[in-house]
């Protein structure tokens, strides 16, 4: 399992948590959920995982999502995956009145399913 793959945190750092979870779960063990736990995101104008530019968000979403699709989705799954992912990048484009999401998409989509492809990159800590 190793932690959470370094190679998600690039831009809005999605699916980092989805990720590990889907590795915890293939290694045969069980990911608990609390119904009661929660997370407080503190608002600030600068850091985190804020992305203001629109592509920038678009290429980490596609990017990281397909990384999840090329790592843990089989058959046809992975099909419906990717339709859903272009679904989903087809709204933005055209809430935001930009085609060019979609050049977006495909750059960001083939780097993510590359990436997916490679072992698991965590930085070990004694």
């Amino acid at each position: 399992m190793n932690g959470i793959d370094e190679n998600l945190t690039k831009g809005a750092a999605l699916y980092e948590e989805t990720d590990f979870c889907l590795r915890v779960k293939q290694a045969g063990y069980k990911v608990m959920f609390h119904s009661k736990a929660s997370v407080n995101h503190l608002a600030a104008e600068t850091g985190g995982c804020r992305v203001l530019d629109i592509k920038k968000y678009i290429a980490s979403l596609v990017r990281n999502r397909s990384l999840i699709i090329s790592r843990h989705v089989r058959g046809v799954y992975r099909i419906t995956s990717i339709i859903y992912l272009l679904r989903l990048v087809s709204a933005y484009a055209f809430s935001y009145k930009d085609l060019g999401l979609f050049r977006q998409f495909i750059t960001s989509f083939n780097e993510g399913f590359s990436v997916g492809k490679k072992e698991v990159a965590c930085t070990k800590y004694d």
